[in-house]
């Protein structure tokens, strides 16, 4: 495949001549009808990171990438919605026929969507609008391209780049309020300064919710990936305090900022359970950063 190319040319100067030859297969390809949706996403990634950059993707390919980005920019808006629609859109997910719209794609749509971190690829969430006034500010990272948010510590001391699994950094503090028997709320802080959770481990249910995220297959079942299990964990967290504070009927509440940081892009099934969360939690504000893949260290993890 034309892709499997790429990891040669790319970040040397290609003396070889390769580039230019991946580049008009690539061209030929789309003109014919011929190159998966997933590989769309590979290829302008290889591209991009080889010595010409964003010059060495032909205008064919760009225009077939923004036209995926646009289609599941707009599948993934409609998680967001309340009733049948977010079901519908979440099921629909696969016949995208993508995992992730790779580095700098994943980091435009969660821009888009409102998820982005602030200082992620040294977008000043703010100007975007995407941040309160009074909410707490996040230290930028080294702005260097595909890199977003670097050392968080948590993260550190649990190996990071090192890992064979993809690690997740979850930090929030929410405001839990919770409806009382004849009357009144009762309010209970719910702080968390920096779990890590293991791509592989065991989704917190509590015991099965009924504000259970749907994962999404792709390639593989998705219910263990790391940021899953982060954001399982926070609305496993609340029900159970809304449960010991005693919330009448059910009812309770959530406000306050959720944070994750991922030493991986993050794959479409996870960006939908964020969208879900959102939806569950309207009051809640999500923020998301991550590493990009190194080109040795996590080639085989998306």
């Amino acid at each position: 495949m034309v892709a499997s190319a790429l990891p040669s040319v790319a970040g040397d100067d290609d003396e070889s001549g390769l580039l230019p030859a991946v580049i008009s297969r690539t061209s030929t390809l789309l003109v014919e009808g011929r190159l998966a949706s997933e590989a769309v996403v590979q290829l302008r990634e290889g591209l991009l990171a080889s010595a010409a950059g964003p010059a060495a993707v032909p205008p064919a390919l760009r225009e077939a990438f923004e036209a995926q980005a646009a289609r599941t920019a707009e599948l993934l808006r409609r998680v967001s919605e309340p009733g049948d629609a977010s079901q519908e859109a979440v099921r629909a997910l696969p016949a995208l026929g993508l995992t992730t719209l790779g580095t700098q794609g994943t980091a435009d749509l969660l821009r888009a969507l409102g998820l982005l971190a602030r200082g992620a690829n040294g977008v000043d969430a703010r100007e975007d609008g995407l941040e309160e006034e009074g909410e707490e500010e996040d230290e930028d990272g080294d702005d260097e391209p595909a890199v977003y948010l670097q050392g968080v510590p948590a993260l550190d001391e649990e190996g990071g780049d090192a890992s064979p699994q993809v690690l997740c950094s979850l930090r929030h503090h929410l405001l839990l309020s919770a409806e009382q028997e004849g009357g009144g709320w009762a309010h209970r802080t719910l702080s968390e300064p920096g779990r890590v959770l293991r791509s592989g481990g065991k989704p917190d249910d509590d015991g099965g919710s009924a504000l259970a995220l749907e994962p999404v297959t792709l390639r593989f079942a998705r219910d263990r990936d790391a940021e899953f299990l982060a954001l399982s964990a926070v609305l496993a967290s609340a029900r159970r305090a809304a449960q010991e504070v005693g919330a009448a009927g059910g009812g309770w509440k959530l406000h306050g900022t959720v944070r994750l940081h991922v030493t991986h892009t993050p794959c479409l099934s996870c960006v939908s359970a964020m969208l879900q969360l959102r939806r569950l939690l309207p009051d809640v504000r999500l923020r998301i950063s991550f590493d990009a893949p190194r080109p040795a260290a996590r080639a085989a993890k998306a």
